[in-house]
Order: structure tokens, then C-alpha cells, then sequence
């Protein structure tokens, strides 16, 4: 798939779900972010799973601790923000937070990080939202990698900010 069409399809119905909840949530910045996010942690979706057989699933990476952190201690109590989450996933996630608190550690849970991209970028946002700094501005490439690497990454082995600018500009901008 193109940048133009993950952007198109996958990043910007993503944020836009998110975006009802709250409007900072899907901005032009934001989708940069993703864009470039994407770029980094899966090669514009070359990859679906963690090479190696790590945790992180999808588009943006997200790994299934995040993905349960995400949704039992951070939606679980924003009710618009589950509503915005569960119309984007595959299952009904709604049911289960009062009847089977225990299907959010589950590998049927998870699966749909790998294969629902739009669900997957919408964690991805989630786990950026809950950093304690502002996005940095459009077009500040390296402060993007500097957000991703501080918020997102946080493990040098796995990519810098560099790094991160150099899959943007490679995969989003098809800068060779």
C-alpha cells in the first residue's frame, strides 16, 4: 500500500474516530506523527508482528500490554472514548468491561492490533495522547522523532530520532 493510501484510509479514519472525543485528538500534526510512526515501527506495514516474535502488533507496533493498558485504565473510565474506540474495532469490546474483564488480556483481543490497521493506528494515538507533552509543531520532523523516541520507543536499539525522520522522509515522502 502507498503512504497517500494508509494515510487516506487507515490514519485519518483513525484519528477522526478519536477526533469525537476530543478535536486535539486528529490534527494535521497528529497525522504526521502516525505517518511517520508507522514508517518506523513497521516499514509502512511490511510488517505485521514483531520481528523475533516480540509483543507489538499492526501498523504503529502497539504492543498487547499497551493495548490493555489502553483500554482498561485509561478508556474504561471516558465512555465517549470507548464509544470512538469501539466503532473502529472488529469486536465488541463494550460488553466486556463489566461482564469479562478478562478478555482484554486476551490473544483474540490482541489479534485485531495485527489486523484491523485503523484500530491498531487508534492505539497507537492513544498511547502518544497520554504523554505528558504537546505534539510538536507540523513539519518539525526531528521533534517528531524526539516525541516518538521520548514517548513511544523509549529503547535506543530499536531507533532513534533519526532514525524516525529517515523512514519518514524514506516511506511518507518517498525521498530515496
Amino acid at each position: 500500500m502507498k503512504a497517500k493510501d494508509i494515510e487516506q484510509y487507515v490514519v485519518r479514519p483513525a484519528l477522526r474516530a478519536l477526533g469525537v472525543y476530543d478535536d486535539r485528538m486528529y490534527t494535521e500534526a497528529s497525522v504526521q506523527l502516525m505517518m511517520g510512526t508507522i514508517a518506523q515501527e513497521s516499514d509502512l506495514g511490511a510488517f505485521s508482528s514483531q520481528i523475533g516474535g516480540g509483543p507489538a502488533l499492526g501498523l504503529g507496533q502497539v504492543e498487547r500490554n499497551t493495548h490493555t493498558d489502553n483500554m482498561i485504565n485509561f478508556a474504561w473510565s471516558r465512555k465517549d472514548l470507548l464509544s470512538c474506540l469501539q466503532s473502529v474495532s472488529l469486536l465488541p469490546i463494550t460488553n466486556h468491561f463489566t461482564d469479562e474483564p478478562e478478555f482484554f488480556y486476551s490473544e483474540e483481543f490482541h489479534l485485531q492490533l495485527e489486523y484491523n490497521w485503523i484500530y491498531n493506528v487508534a492505539h497507537a494515538r492513544l498511547k502518544f495522547w497520554r504523554a505528558p507533552k504537546d505534539l510538536p509543531k507540523m513539519d518539525d520532523l526531528l521533534g517528531m522523532g524526539m516525541y516518538w523516541d521520548t514517548h513511544y520507543n523509549a529503547n535506543p536499539r530499536h531507533g532513534t530520532p533519526k532514525d524516525w525522520v529517515d523512514s519518514y522522509k524514506y516511506f511518507v515522502l518517498g525521498e530515496r
